[in-house]
């Protein structure tokens, strides 16, 4: 069962004799806006070159000439049990720093400010032996320039 409170907490538990549950929180570090090459066309597959600023690609996205640079904190807490079943509780801790971009609009000047809200859409642990776990977290950034 997920449970989120939108302020990037999270609590996943888990019906499981070993994990117990995962707490997570993503904390921004850092945003910024940046300079990237803006697209003056290409060359089809034929050889001929196409004039223009849309170039399709897989995530349907154009560059624009700026990106938006956000760099942040993934903190978990796995709490777990041992595989014996008189010991308590046991938790280990993780800070997973992570960085990623948005492309947004060309005229976006350097010094624009964003309110950035982070949302844990999934959270999946693996037990992989007696002394290690897989996890996996999936983060949605959603971006909103401050006025």
């Amino acid at each position: 069962m997920l449970n989120c409170d939108y302020t990037g907490n999270t609590s996943y538990k888990f019906y499981n004799k070993c994990i117990v549950e995962v707490h997570s929180c993503v904390e921004i570090i850092s945003q910024r806006v940046i300079k990237t090459p803006v697209v003056m066309g290409y060359t089809n597959t034929a050889g001929n070159f196409i004039s223009g600023e849309n170039i399709p690609n897989a995530e349907c996205t154009n560059l624009t000439g700026r990106k938006l640079i956000i760099e942040g904190l993934l903190k978990q807490k796995v709490i777990y049990t041992a595989d014996d079943d008189e010991q308590s509780l046991h938790s280990a801790n993780f800070e997973i720093p992570f960085s990623t971009f948005i492309i947004i609009e060309k005229d976006t000047p350097l010094s624009q400010q964003f309110r950035i809200t982070p949302y844990i859409e999934d959270i999946f642990v693996s037990r992989l032996s007696e002394r290690s776990v897989f996890k996996n977290t999936t983060i949605f950034i959603k971006a909103s320039k401050v006025c």
